[in-house]
């Protein structure tokens, strides 16, 4: 598999992630050059950028929604592979006059 065919399946994801990690860290660069490092109010370590990468992706969001889409449409298939039970019952009451 070529890095040009696992592009479209796994790349999407990674590329917005990848960029969002990259600009949050060159504003990051920029604020520290200007007024020092202690001065930074958002994303001290590396993993305070990774989780607002995540956070703050509004395609990362809608490919999780799309996932619990998907969870939701299994269960409800696998729902329907259940046994199912029926049940119909009747009363008369027949008399002789």
């Amino acid at each position: 598999m070529t890095m040009r065919a696992a592009l479209p399946v796994f790349g999407t994801r990674v590329a917005v992630f990848f960029t969002t990690l990259i600009i949050a860290s060159i504003s990051a660069f920029a604020a520290e050059g200007t007024s020092g490092p202690s001065s930074l109010a958002v994303g001290e370590t590396l993993e305070d950028f990774f989780t607002a990468a995540i956070d703050f992706s509004p395609q990362l969001r809608i490919a999780e929604e799309g996932l619990n889409i998907g969870r939701a449409r299994e269960k409800q298939t696998q729902g329907q592979l259940q046994p199912q039970i029926n049940a119909n019952a009747n009363l008369t009451d027949n008399t002789r006059n």
